[in-house]
């Protein structure tokens, strides 16, 4: 555990300097004062290494919505709590948040993003977002409205981390639920 913190850490800073694609194992074991050896025992390459980094914030970011799931709430409220909780996370990690999508440090986080986003593993998101009498007015395919609502979400997001987060997470969660197309009208 204590390892691969510093590997992050050590990542991370060398992401603000250089394009992930020129960063090597050197450089990295370099950066996070451990041997190469060490690098080794716990990855078998950068690829690796670059991919269970990224699992690991994107499976932050599945956490933060799911654990804040309340089905006794109105849908708008659960929704609102859920982005609430996921956007106070992207908040109190903002240097990697901002390297990530904004800076597009890794391009491959977008798209492993939006798949997870869509994925069953966080099928009550869709749910609590893509109400489905609201899907049926607009004759739109859910795929569709999936993509869009995820789509939406992830540039928000961006700008709010580009603009260094002048919003406080509550005050952006209701704007997005209000902004919601598909939400129920009440």
């Amino acid at each position: 555990m204590r390892t691969k913190r510093i590997l992050n850490e050590a990542f991370i800073q060398l992401l603000k300097e250089k394009p992930f694609y020129k960063i090597s194992v050197h450089a990295l074991a370099e950066k996070a004062q451990i041997n190469r050896v060490t690098f080794y025992l716990h990855y078998k390459n950068m690829n690796v290494f670059t991919d269970n980094f990224l699992s690991e914030y994107l499976l932050k970011i599945q956490q933060s919505l799911m654990n804040y799931y309340d089905a006794s709430l109105p849908a708008e409220e659960r929704e609102r709590q859920m982005f609430e909780h996921m956007l106070q996370y992207i908040q109190e990690n903002k240097e990697v948040y901002q390297l990530l999508f904004v800076k597009k440090a890794l391009p491959q986080f977008d798209q492993q993003l939006i798949q997870l986003l869509k994925s069953p593993a966080v099928e009550h998101i869709h749910e609590v977002i893509l109400h489905r009498q609201s899907i049926t007015d607009y004759e739109m395919p859910r795929e569709v409205a999936a993509w869009y609502a995820i789509s939406a979400m992830i540039g928000t997001i961006t700008l709010w981390l580009e603009q260094d987060l002048p919003y406080s997470p509550k005050y952006l969660a209701d704007k997005i639920v209000r902004l919601n197309p598909f939400r129920i009208m009440t």
